[in-house]
C-alpha cells in the first residue's frame, strides 16, 4: 500500500484485507490526521490514529498531519523505521518504558518537534550509516522550525545510542537517572548555538561529568547544568515580564519573566516563562490582576494592571498613538484606582505641550482633594511623583484643539508593600545583608506570596565588636512591621571597584575587584572556560563563590598561583578535577556543608595548606586530591566519606595526624606515600584491602592499628620504610590467626604483629594529638609518674601551665586541675576504679 504525496488526504481507512504497508507509504500527506483500521484486519490496528501491528507492540507509522502531543501506549516495544518520517507538524512525543528498539530515520524531518520524552532504560537503534549522511540517524533534521528540540530521558537509560540525534536543532538533553554512556557520535552535528545538558543534582554517578559531545556542531557550545528531583520549596521572581499593563481583553504576555527555584537539597535553578507548567490570569476587566503561575506543582504569583486605556503612549509627533485615547471632550477625567498603590509616577514626552501652553493635568487623592496641578509648559519632558492611597488623574484642555488632546508617555503605579492576594497576609521576616562599603547593613522585608523584597527599613543603630559581629536595629516605615534587633557576623571581604567581569554558560557571572577578590555568582556550574578568562589576572588573591553555584568544573582555577583563600558554599556539590591544582599559596580553604565530591587533583600542590576542615556531607575524595600539600599537618575525614582515591594524601610531608572514616573499605594504592612525618595510623574496622605502596617512603611510621578483620595487604605496602613497625590487631579475631606476610626488597625494617584487647585498648586507639586523660607526662600511658606530676602541681611545687597538659590533668573534666582530680587519679592508678567516669 502506498499513497504518498497525497497532500489533500485527511483521512484513511485500512480494510480487513490489507496485509502489508510499504515503508513511507503516506509520505507528504501533510493533512492526514485520521486513520482507522478494520477490526477484522489480522495484521494491523489503529490507536489514536496511529497504526500498529495487531498486537499493538510495533508502531508502524504516524500520519503526517498529527500535531500531538502523542503519548505512545505502554504495551509498545518497537518503533518502526521511518515511523514519524516527514511529520512536519508533530510537536511532542512520549515513548514508554517498554520500548527497546527504534528504527532508522524514525523521526526524520520532524521539523516542528519540540519535546521528546523517553522512559526506556535501554535502547537499540539500528542506524544505516551507508546512506546519505544528511539523513542519517534516528532523529535527524528535527526541531528546525522552532526554538529547538528538548530531549528528556525520564528512564534510567544506560547508553545513548550512536547517531541518536543527527543534524537537528537540539536545544537540551535532560537525564533523570544515573550517568549513561554518551559517545561522541550520539549527537553528531546537532545543536543550536548553545546546548544544555541537565543532570540530577546530588546523584553521585554524575560526579565526573562526561565530556560534552564534541561533534555537536561547529558553532555549538555545551553546558552541563544540575537540576533537582525534589519538590520546589520557594520561587523568587528575578525579572518581571516586559509587559505589565494591559487593556481589557488583551492576551497575557510573560516574555522577559525570569525566576529562581530553590529546593530542600540546596539546588537552585534559574528558569524563564516558557518553563512554566501553567499560567492563568483574567484580563477581561479593569483592575489589578493576579497572575497565577505553576512550576512543578509549586504555585506563585505576580501582578499586572488592566486599565480602560492601558498605558498612555505618545507617537513620534507627540500626539497620542491611534491605539490610545485622545481628548475630544473638555474636562475629561481618567481615573486610575489601585487600593494598594502608594506611589504614582507620570512621565511626559518632550513635545507634549510645546504648542499648547494652556493644557493642564490635575491629580486628586482618595478623598477628592486636589493634590497637584501642572501646566503643559511645566511638564514637557518631565516626570512627576505623587504619594497617596488612591489617585484620580484629570486632563484638561482649553487650547481650542481638543481633538488632539494630550500625549502622555506613560503612567506607572508602584505599590510600596504589595497586597499579594487581597488578604493583607504579610510576612514580616527581614533579610539582613552587609553593604559593600564595609560600613552599614541594609534590611528588606519580603511579601511571602509575591517573593519581592522592598527596602523599607532604616538602620537606627549599629555597633561592631572585636569578633567582627555587628548588632543593629532596623525600623520599618510601614507600621505593621515592628522594630527588629539582630546580630550578624561581618563578611570576610567586601566588593571593591571592578577591574574585570564577565558571564558565561547557564547564569554564571564573575567579577574581579581592586582588592584582588574574584567573586562568582549565579546558579550554574563553573567550568574551564572561566580559567581561560581570568588566567591573565595575576592579582587574584581570594576567591569567593556565591551561594547558588552548583559545582566547580575541571581546571576552573588551575594554576592561580597567588590565591591565598577560597570560600566554597554548601550549594556546591562537586569540586571537579584539577579545580584548584597548583594554587601554591592557598592557605585558607572554607568548604560549606553540602560539598559531596572532591575530584582528582582538585587541591594537589596547594603547598601552604596546614589544616583542612572537611564537611560532613562529603562522600568521595578523588585520586591525588590533596597530593603534594606539603605543609598539611592534620586532616580528619568525616564518616560520611565512602571512598578515598589513590595517592589522595601522598607527599603530604608534614602530615602528623589522619583520622580515616569508619565506612572506608579500601586503603588505595599509594594513599600515604611519602608522608614522612606520619607515625601512627588507625585502620577502620570495615577496611578489607590495603593497596600497593600505600605507605611507601613513610620513613617515621611506627604503629599501625587494625580494628577489624584481617584485610588483604599488599606485600610492598611498606616500601622504603627503613624503620621497624608494630602492627596491632584485635586478639579475639580468628581471621588474624595467620598473620600477613610482608616481603619486599625495598623494606629494610621488620613488621611485628601484636594482639590487643579491643575491650580494653588503653591509649592504642587514641588518634595522634588526642588528649589522654591522666597522661600528664605525655608518654601515652597513665601511671604513678602522672600521679607524682599532679601532686607537685596541686602542692604548687611545680605548676603546670601548658593548656593541653592541664586538660589531661583535669580528669573529672570540671575545667580545673585540683585536689579533686588528684584523688580521682590516685584511685585510677591504684586500680580501685577502671574509668574516670565511675
Amino acid at each position: 500500500t502506498s499513497v504518498s504525496y497525497g497532500a489533500n488526504i485527511k483521512s484513511v481507512h485500512i480494510g480487513k484485507s490489507v496485509k502489508t504497508i510499504a515503508l513511507r507509504a503516506f509520505t507528504f500527506c501533510d493533512n492526514l490526521t485520521e486513520i482507522t483500521v478494520s477490526a477484522e484486519n489480522r495484521y494491523f490496528s489503529s490507536i489514536d490514529n496511529l497504526v500498529y501491528n495487531k498486537a499493538g507492540k510495533v508502531l508502524i507509522f504516524c500520519p503526517g498531519g498529527i500535531t500531538g502531543p502523542v503519548v505512545l501506549p505502554e504495551s509498545l516495544k518497537t518503533i518502526n523505521e521511518c515511523a514519524f518520517y516527514d511529520c512536519f507538524k508533530l510537536r511532542s512525543v512520549t515513548i514508554p518504558a517498554g520500548v527497546t528498539e527504534i528504527g532508522d530515520k524514525a523521526f526524520y524531518q520532524c521539523r516542528a518537534l519540540e519535546t521528546l520524552i523517553i522512559r526506556s532504560s535501554s535502547l537499540t537503534c539500528n542506524v544505516d550509516t551507508s546512506g546519505s549522511y544528511s539523513s542519517m540517524g534516528v532523529i535527524s533534521n528535527a526541531g528546525l522550525d522552532g526554538d529547538g528540540l528538548d530531549i528528556v530521558f525520564e528512564g534510567n537509560i544506560d547508553k545513548v545510542p550512536d547517531y541518536f540525534v543527527h543534524e537537528s536543532n537540539l536545544r537540551s538533553i535532560k537525564f533523570y537517572g544515573d550517568e549513561p554512556v554518551i559517545s561522541s557520535d550520539s549527537f553528531p552535528i546537532s545543536g543550536t548555538s548553545s546546548v544544555t545538558g541537565y543532570f540530577p543534582y546530588r546523584n553521585e554517578t554524575w560526579y565526573e561529568l562526561p565530556d560534552y559531545p564534541y561533534a555537536l556542531g561547529v558553532n555549538s557550545s555545551f553546558y552541563w547544568v544540575p537540576f533537582s528531583l525534589e519538590h520546589p520549596q520557594s520561587v523568587v521572581i528575578t525579572a518581571m515580564p516586559e509587559k505589565t499593563a494591559y487593556s481589557p481583553g488583551e492576551s497575557l504576555d510573560l516574555t522577559g519573566l525570569e525566576f529562581v527555584v530553590s529546593y530542600s537539597d540546596q539546588c537552585k535553578e534559574k528558569h524563564m516563562f516558557r518553563d512554566l507548567d501553567s499560567v492563568s490570569c483574567d484580563l477581561s476587566s479593569v483592575g489589578r490582576k493576579t497572575v497565577t503561575m505553576v512550576y512543578r506543582g509549586y504555585t506563585f504569583y505576580a501582578h499586572v494592571v488592566v486599565s480602560e486605556y492601558g498605558l498612555f503612549t505618545a507617537d513620534s509627533s507627540g500626539y497620542p498613538a491611534s491605539s490610545h485615547p485622545y481628548e475630544s471632550d473638555l474636562d475629561k477625567t481618567y481615573e486610575y484606582c489601585y487600593p494598594d498603590a502608594r506611589h504614582l509616577s507620570v512621565s511626559f514626552s518632550n513635545d507634549t505641550f510645546t504648542e499648547y501652553q494652556t493644557d493642564y493635568i490635575y491629580l486628586y487623592d482618595a478623598k477628592g482633594n486636589e493634590a497637584g496641578v501642572y501646566s503643559g509648559d511645566e511638564l514637557a519632558g518631565q516626570t512627576i511623583e505623587f504619594d497617596g492611597d488612591r489617585f484620580s488623574i484629570k486632563l484638561v484642555s482649553d487650547s481650542g484643539f481638543e481633538e488632539w488632546g494630550f500625549a502622555v508617555d506613560r503612567i506607572d503605579v508602584i505599590g510600596r508593600i504589595d497586597n499579594c492576594n487581597g488578604t493583607h497576609d504579610y510576612d514580616n521576616s527581614v533579610e539582613y545583608t552587609w553593604a559593600d562599603d564595609n560600613s552599614i547593613v541594609t534590611a528588606s522585608v519580603s511579601c511571602k506570596d509575591y517573593g519581592k523584597s522592598y527596602s523599607e527599613a532604616a538602620e537606627t543603630a549599629a555597633t561592631e565588636d572585636q569578633d567582627n559581629m555587628i548588632t543593629y536595629v532596623a525600623e520599618f516605615a510601614d507600621p505593621r512591621f515592628s522594630k527588629q534587633t539582630r546580630t550578624i557576623s561581618k563578611p570576610r571581604f567586601f566588593r571593591g571597584q571592578e577591574v574585570a567581569s564577565g558571564a558565561y554558560g547557564f547564569d554564571v557571572s564573575w567579577m574581579i575587584d581592586d582588592n584582588g577578590v574574584l567573586w562568582i555568582d549565579g546558579t550554574g556550574l563553573i567550568d574551564d572556560r572561566l580559567y581561560d578568562k581570568i588566567r591573565d589576572y595575576s592579582g587574584i588573591k581570594h576567591i569567593v563563590i556565591g551561594d547558588g553555584i552548583a559545582g566547580t568544573g575541571e581546571y576552573a582555577f588551575n594554576y592561580l598561583k597567588e590565591v591565598i583563600s577560597v570560600e566554597i558554599p554548601g550549594s556546591v556539590v562537586t569540586i571537579g578535577q584539577y579545580a584548584f591544582n597548583s594554587c601554591y599559596k592557598l592557605s585558607e580553604l572554607i568548604l560549606g556543608e553540602g560539598v559531596e565530591f572532591i575530584g582528582r587533583n582538585a587541591f594537589s600542590n596547594c603547598q601552604y595548606i596546614e589544616e583542612i576542615d572537611l564537611p560532613d556531607t562529603l562522600k568521595y575524595i578523588g585520586i591525588n586530591a590533596f597530593a603534594g600539600c606539603s605543609l598539611l599537618k592534620t586532616i580528619e575525614i568525616p564518616d560520611s566519606v565512602e571512598s578515598i582515591g589513590e595517592s589522595a594524601l601522598s607527599s603530604c610531608q608534614a602530615l602528623e595526624s589522619v583520622k580515616l572514616p569508619k565506612n572506608l573499605s579500601v586503603i588505595e594504592n599509594g594513599l600515604f606515600s611519602s608522608d614522612k612525618t606520619l607515625k601512627k595510623l588507625i585502620v577502620p574496622e570495615k577496611v578489607i584491602s590495603v593497596g600497593t605502596e600505600a605507605f611507601r617512603y613513610c620513613s617515621k611510621l611506627e604503629t599501625i592499628v587494625f580494628t577489624g578483620d584481617k584485610p588483604e595487604i599488599s606485600t610492598d605496602v611498606f616500601e622504603y620504610c627503613g624503620q621497624d613497625i608494630i602492627g596491632y590487631y584485635p586478639q579475639v579475631n580468628s581471621s588474624w590467626d595467620e598473620k600477613p606476610v610482608i616481603e619486599s626488597t625495598y623494606f629494610s625494617g621488620t613488621i611485628t604483629w601484636m594482639p590487643y584487647d579491643p575491650e580494653d585498648p588503653g591509649s592504642l586507639l587514641d588518634e595522634p594529638g588526642d588528649i589522654i586523660l591522666g597522661d600528664i607526662t605525655g608518654d601515652d600511658i597513665v601511671s604513678a609518674d602522672d600521679l607524682t606530676a599532679l601532686s607537685r602541681h596541686v602542692a604548687k611545687i611545680e605548676t603546670i601551665t601548658d593548656p593541653d597538659v592541664i586538660r589531661s590533668a583535669d580528669v573529672n573534666q570540671d575545667g580545673v586541675a585540683d585536689a579533686n582530680d588528684l584523688t580521682l587519679l590516685s584511685r585510677y592508678v591504684a586500680k580501685i576504679i577502671t574509668s574516670f567516669d565511675e
